[in-house]
């Protein structure tokens, strides 16, 4: 089922992706849902941003970029956070990620693209559910 605007309300969402098109579309699709989204080209974009922003709920990243992946960029979020560290959701083309591995880095989930957005949608909605019961 596709979720109705405003489903993401509330929400704000960094999104990496080193395709302009690919941020420029997601960006749409998820403003349009109502979250607020942050985008950025690259790892560095991204750091730059977290630090800078009060609050990011998820992070949204391609995995294979090429000034850092996305990968890379987790653990760089992990090692330099001194409170809440955002959700991380990867999103690839060429996964190459294995779950088990995912799991063992604290990732919330993988998705391939082309994404399937009624699921990707329910999972962002799903994920803050579960982080604010946390908190």
């Amino acid at each position: 089922m596709l979720k109705e605007p405003g489903a993401l309300e509330g929400l704000v969402l960094l999104l990496v992706d080193d395709d302009s098109e690919i941020r420029e579309v997601f960006a749409e699709e998820l403003e349009f849902l109502g979250a607020q989204v942050i985008a950025a080209a690259d790892s560095a974009a991204a750091l730059a941003a977290v630090q800078s922003q009060a609050l990011i709920d998820i992070v949204i990243s391609d995995l294979r970029m090429p000034r850092g992946d996305g990968l890379s960029l987790w653990r760089q979020l992990k090692a330099q956070s001194s409170g809440q560290i955002p959700a991380f959701v990867i999103i690839t083309g060429y996964s190459g990620l294995s779950t088990e591995e995912a799991d063992r880095e604290g990732i919330a989930r993988i998705f391939e693209k082309p994404l399937d957005w009624p699921n990707f949608t329910e999972f962002l909605i799903d994920l803050r559910i579960k982080r604010s019961s946390m908190s």
